[in-house]
């Protein structure tokens, strides 16, 4: 997983499967761990 800020007020969460290549990315106002959570319930989703 990946967190990068892309401007200011804009965060780009990545996660990319190793084997599949499968990729999951989401954009968030702000880098908190509460969105960090919510991102990684969608990865497992």
């Amino acid at each position: 997983m990946d967190t990068m800020k892309l401007k200011p007020g804009l965060y780009q969460y990545t996660a990319v499967d190793d084997c599949s290549r499968f990729l999951v990315a989401a954009l968030y106002t702000r880098r908190t761990a509460a969105n960090t959570l919510h991102f990684l319930e969608k990865v497992m989703e």
